[in-house]
């Protein structure tokens, strides 16, 4: 969930037809930096004689970048590195240097390959907390949305992934599919429903909320174009 395009920048960088301050970039990059040396250098830096995968460049956000095999500027949805991150095989659940990636962290990269992924480095580098704290009891979302599946699909229609997910978990998924409704692919191990949906409303450019345990998903309705004054 393949196009392409050409833009012109002026002063900013590249997100899907908007673009982020110089600024913006420059926290981006910052912070994908600090999460990456944190949670990826133990095992991809290149301080290592042999790197796992034979990828020993992770803090080079240039190179990176430029690896079109990890990351497709501007889609996160499109590129590998975001899918290894956001489906938790990066770090593997059997790496113990590392504590996993928090859900804020995942969407901190996803918004930095969204937004171009800029490489050019603040001159302070943010100060970031390798763990989250535990969330409080009123912050846990409902129970539904915790309930963990494994899914293996590939290029599956929207609506079949959705019906996979219920059959294995019982949640309620009311969806409406768009007239041209968008084959998926997700590859998930003991992932939970709201992870899950998320990541495939995005691939599939679809509206997610929940209504209470229910997931209600349908297609972006595209903004009205300007009335000329």
């Amino acid at each position: 969930m393949k196009f392409a395009a050409k833009l012109t920048l002026f002063g900013g960088t590249a997100l899907f037809g908007q673009t982020v301050s110089k600024q913006g970039a420059l926290e981006l990059a910052g912070n994908v930096h600090v999460i990456f040396e944190q949670k990826c250098n133990d095992c991809h830096g290149s301080h290592l004689k042999k790197p796992e995968a034979k990828f020993g460049h992770v803090l080079d956000l240039k190179r990176l970048a430029d690896n079109r095999d990890y990351i497709e500027r501007g889609k996160a949805n499109k590129s590998e590195l975001f899918r290894l991150v956001n489906e938790g095989e990066m770090p593997p659940d059997d790496q113990q240097k590392n504590s996993p990636l928090t859900r804020e962290e995942k969407d901190i990269i996803r918004r930095w390959i969204q937004a171009g992924a800029p490489h050019e480095l603040p001159v302070a580098l943010p100060k970031r907390v390798s763990t989250a704290p535990p969330p409080r009891a009123e912050d846990k979302p409902a129970s539904a949305r915790n309930k963990r599946l494994t899914l293996d699909q590939r290029e599956q229609p929207a609506g079949v992934i959705f019906g996979e997910i219920t059959k294995q978990t019982g949640v309620i998924i009311q969806y409406r599919a768009p007239i041209k409704e968008p084959c998926l692919s997700i590859r998930v191990k003991d992932g939970t429903v709201s992870e899950v949906l998320g990541y495939l409303a995005l691939c599939g450019n679809l509206v997610l909320r929940w209504n209470g345990d229910a997931a209600v998903i349908s297609p972006v309705v595209p903004h009205a174009p300007a009335t000329p004054p």
